[in-house]
């Protein structure tokens, strides 16, 4: 689906598909969410377009992206931010990035962002989600909405965290 600003300018927009048809030898969407960042005044109302799919012309915008490195690390971009989630080493957010100021949020060297850790009584020790490798799963890949599902364990308790970036919003939420 396209969609169509009042001006005719076709905007950004992501299909996320909530659910799926399968019929003999047919399927596809049965239901979906269609993402896209709206623009209008404070007090006022704004009229979009929504219409049947011409990938020929891509829309010229920036988006949001994710790029799996050779290491296994998953860079993910969007207009405000650069992010890197170190998957041999739990999941850890090991490089955040604020575009706009060059503000890095994670030292070098560092522990990083997003690690859990705890004292585990039965084990007798501090135990740590980087001390051993997480799996991620991309669950959206723009261009409006990034979503990382990690998981992976302290020791050996499993751990679920889902990730959300959104292209022009300052947010990242963080559920685990």
């Amino acid at each position: 689906m396209d969609v169509i600003d009042r001006q005719g300018r076709r905007i950004a927009s992501q299909l996320r598909t909530t659910r799926e048809y399968h019929l003999d030898e047919d399927s596809g969407i049965a239901a979906g969410e269609l993402l896209f960042l709206a623009e209008t005044n404070g007090v006022g109302a704004t009229t979009y377009t929504i219409v049947p799919s011409s990938r020929a012309e891509e829309a010229k915008h920036d988006s949001a992206r994710t790029v799996v490195e050779a290491d296994g690390t998953i860079l993910v971009e969007s207009d405000l931010y650069t992010m890197a989630v170190d998957t041999s080493r739990g999941g850890i957010i090991s490089r955040l990035l604020l575009k706009q100021t060059g503000t890095e949020f994670v030292s070098p060297g560092s522990a990083g962002l997003n690690e859990l850790r705890g004292y585990f009584i039965d084990d007798g020790d501090w135990m740590s989600s980087a001390d051993a490798p997480a799996s991620v799963a991309i669950r959206e890949n723009g261009p409006i909405r990034v979503t990382l599902e990690i998981d992976g364990h302290v020791g050996r308790t499993p751990f679920k965290t889902i990730l959300t970036i959104v292209q022009s919003q300052p947010r990242i939420d963080i559920r685990t």
